[in-house]
């Protein structure tokens, strides 16, 4: 996707199916290409969201302990076992990535107020 896709984004949510290890992997590739589309000034605490799909579906194939390692990895990256299909964790998700996303834009407002207090005294 295009810069334009994301321009003005405030948070990020991943998703991959949690019958699917292979989704899993490619996670970590789909954040890099992310950040580095947006390049935002402050990669290393943008805030990211992270869901594995599916969840309504007997045959979970990724494993628990590898999410937990990467979303800990990544920040404590908050993570929803979600099922689209069955509306299971999806408010919760979409709450959770929309305070993170006021939150992310109140701390760059106070920034940019510090920031043009200290140019004009």
């Amino acid at each position: 996707m295009g810069s334009s896709f994301y321009r003005n984004s405030e948070a990020c949510i991943l998703v991959f199916d949690l019958t699917n290890p292979d989704s899993f992997k490619n996670i970590e590739i789909w954040r890099n290409e992310f950040l580095n589309t947006l390049n935002p000034p402050d990669a290393s605490t943008y805030p990211f969201i992270l869901f594995g799909n599916k969840s309504d579906l007997p045959d979970i194939k990724v494993n628990n302990d590898e999410i937990e390692a990467y979303c800990k990895e990544h920040n404590n990256m908050p993570f929803f076992s979600t099922s689209a299909k069955e509306d299971i964790n999806l408010e919760q998700g979409f709450n959770k990535v929309a305070d993170m996303a006021f939150i992310r834009k109140i701390e760059i407002g106070r920034a940019v107020q510090q920031e043009c207090r200290d140019r004009y005294r």
